[in-house]
């Protein structure tokens, strides 16, 4: 994930990775970790075709350039960098998958 600033202690990094736990889970946070509570928000998916292992650089790249390039306020959205960006771990047999969060278009 990239985290925006309002998520992000000072001091570390925007690019993080993560697990979801449920609130009433117990589960003991390692030394040198952080929880965080995120809101519930929409997301787009884009997804690149497969690719091969060697190759990710360049899956990531073109999948996003298609994000760059895309305009939600066609399905009536625009982009919510409020909310933290997602990657799925790249795994070429199923192509390269990064999610952005959107928000309803306000008229």
């Amino acid at each position: 994930m990239w985290l925006p600033d309002q998520y992000r202690k000072p001091g570390t990094s925007l690019y993080v990775q993560g697990v979801e736990v449920l609130p009433q889970d117990n589960v003991l946070v390692p030394e040198g970790f952080d929880v965080i509570e995120l809101p519930e928000a929409e997301y787009l998916m884009f997804q690149g075709k497969p690719f091969y292992e060697e190759d990710y650089c360049q899956a990531i790249l073109a999948v996003q350039h298609s994000m760059s390039q895309y305009d939600p306020t066609l399905i009536g959205y625009e982009w919510d960098d409020e909310n933290p960006r997602i990657q799925l771990e790249p795994q070429g047999e199923r192509g390269y998958i990064e999610m952005r969060a959107v928000k309803k278009k306000n008229n």
